[in-house]
């Protein structure tokens, strides 16, 4: 009974077995698509053919067939061409086309074109090996052989010996040379001269570079660096190496974090340091850069003075005005008749920002006033367009009034912390202003279309303090409060 259990369970299994079969897949391919014979004693070429699960036969058409002739072998096809006695190019084909299931597999051509009579070839370098030292090398000139009707050629670089090798073709020559070598064992590189004609062979210039022989060496220069409270113009340091890559680290007090930023351009050889400004006292760090091939570590000490005094942003940064700083906005002219002059008062204000019943500006966000100058024209009731820069009046006209450069932007005005007067930006939190400086510097571009409290403007803002920090920001939109003063 036991046994006649197991042999209904063998049964089952092999069921389930056949019930799980993976379904057969069938495919037809060519090893190549066309082929070309030279005209006379052209020897027989193969074309592989790959059949999956499909038998396969081969069809030459009628017009070809005195010419042209293959023979079917395992997994390849032999074509053979006779000698064309015309001066004539002969093209002709052979499918390969599915013995079984064609309704699911599609037949291939093979393309066949043989020279016509009289069509000699010529192709030949006068030099395949080339050999450089391992540094100061003078180019060398190959030159390419080729003759016969409608041949042509070009040169491949092998993607190996690219970063190393140049090569370029003027006429029949090719003019070569290396890159002075920091490889410590010889290198060996390829260029391929490839004819336009299939029967004829590419061929190979072989490249070879002695090892390098100059011992790896790296120097840095300065080795210190000086920085005001404020610069922001970088400092160079200028790397000389050879033989050796190298990195870098940061060594600040562990108490802080770096201060300094260096970029790396290692295709020109330098180390662009900037640093942030300084509101604290004198600070020093060192910049270690650390060369491989056993080379001495170099040490750049980076030197800042403490705060400037004289300054009086308290900016620690740029500035990017985001969209929400805009969110309040109020523009007033004054247009006073008799002046020469049209007097543009523009507020810009996070939407948490604002005047408490006291009179006290606070919240938290963002706050930008600016006056701008323009003379006075037809319409005074938008902000005629043009760039707006910052500039002092120098001037005083018979009555003592300003004369002013117009259009401009009426500098910033310091009275003491948190009292600006004219142009200049806070950042407000908590009703505390954390930064905020008069705006010496920059300018601001206008452009609008429309008119009065309808106009829809684009003003574009860079304005400096005087830490060279930079206030930018676009605004984009009509005023959401707008008024003219008219005497």
């Amino acid at each position: 009974m036991k046994k006649y259990l197991a042999f209904v369970a063998a049964a089952l299994v092999m069921v389930a077995c056949d019930k799980t079969e993976t379904p057969e897949n069938y495919s037809l391919t060519l090893g190549s698509e066309s082929l070309s014979f030279v005209a006379e004693g052209a020897a027989a070429q193969t074309v592989e053919v790959k059949a999956e699960n499909v038998d396969w036969n081969f069809e030459i058409p009628t017009d070809c067939q005195e010419w042209l002739s293959a023979e079917k072998g395992d997994g390849i096809l032999t074509v053979t061409v006779k000698d064309n006695t015309e001066e004539v190019v002969r093209n002709g084909s052979i499918k390969v086309v599915p013995a079984s299931h064609a309704d699911v597999v599609k037949a291939r051509t093979i393309i066949v074109s043989q020279e016509a009579a009289g069509s000699q070839y010529v192709f030949e370098l006068d030099k395949t090996e080339l050999s450089f030292k391992d540094k100061d090398n003078e180019p060398q000139v190959v030159t390419v052989t080729a003759e016969g009707e409608g041949l042509t050629w070009e040169m491949i670089v092998d993607s190996g010996a690219k970063d190393w090798v140049t090569a370029e073709v003027q006429g029949d020559k090719i003019t070569i040379n290396v890159a002075d070598s920091e490889i410590y064992s010889v290198r060996t590189g390829r260029i391929t001269v490839k004819p336009s004609v299939e029967s004829l062979e590419r061929i190979v210039i072989t490249i070879s570079q002695d090892a390098c022989t100059t011992d790896p060496y790296f120097k840095a220069t300065p080795l210190e660096l000086n920085f005001k409270a404020i610069d922001k113009e970088p400092q160079i340091i200028t790397i000389d190496k050879f033989g050796c890559t190298y990195t870098t680290e940061i060594v600040v007090d562990e108490s802080v974090t770096s201060w300094f930023s260096p970029v790396i351009d290692d295709e020109a050889g330098e180390i662009s340091i900037t640093v942030d400004r300084n509101i604290a006292g004198a600070r020093t760090a060192q910049f270690l850069l650390k060369p491989d091939q056993g080379l001495e570590v170099v040490t750049v000490t980076i030197n800042q003075e403490g705060n400037d005094s004289s300054s009086v942003s308290t900016l620690t940064g740029d500035v990017e005005l985001p969209e929400d700083a805009f969110a309040t906005s109020s523009l007033t002219i004054g247009a006073n008749e008799g002046d020469d002059y049209l007097f543009f008062y523009l507020y810009f204000r996070t939407e948490g920002v604002g005047y408490d019943q006291f009179g006290h500006l606070g919240g938290t966000g963002h706050n930008l006033n600016m006056k701008l100058v323009a003379d006075k024209g037809e319409d005074d009731t938008v902000i005629p367009d043009g760039t707006y820069n910052v500039d002092s009046y120098k001037e005083l006209d018979p009555d003592g009034f300003p004369i002013y450069h117009t259009p401009t932007v009426i500098p910033g005005e310091f009275y003491r912390e948190g009292y600006y007067g004219e142009t200049f930006y806070q950042y407000f939190d908590n009703d505390v202003e954390v930064e905020a400086s008069p705006l010496f510097g920059g300018s601001v571009t206008v452009s609008h279309e429309g008119e009065g409290k309808d106009a829809v403007y684009t003003i574009e803002i860079k304005l400096t303090d005087d830490a060279q920090n930079t206030v930018s920001g676009t605004f984009h939109g009509a005023f959401s409060e707008y008024q003219v003063n008219r005497d």
